[in-house]
């Protein structure tokens, strides 16, 4: 439940941190999805965002090095 309010949340509560979507690649399934989805938006990663389902018909990315990776290279202050 957690995970569907900080996807309602994200894109406007600079309070939820890159931390917490992080997080919730941790758990896998819908939930990594939902952190995702949230990283996406918030990110504008690859151009995706609420109005697509994946890059390219392919799932999100929920790997969460692969995230802490774009995010260091991309939000190096945002990631402490």
């Amino acid at each position: 439940m957690a995970a569907a309010v900080l996807m309602e949340q994200c894109e406007h509560d600079p309070k939820i941190t890159f931390s917490d979507m992080l997080r919730c690649l941790d758990y896998g399934g819908t939930i990594a999805e939902m952190g995702a989805r949230c990283l996406y938006v918030r990110t504008g990663r690859d151009g995706l965002g609420w109005s697509h389902a994946g890059s390219n018909g392919l799932p999100f990315i929920v790997d969460r090095r692969d995230w802490e990776s774009y995010l260091h290279e991309h939000f190096p202050t945002e990631m402490g």
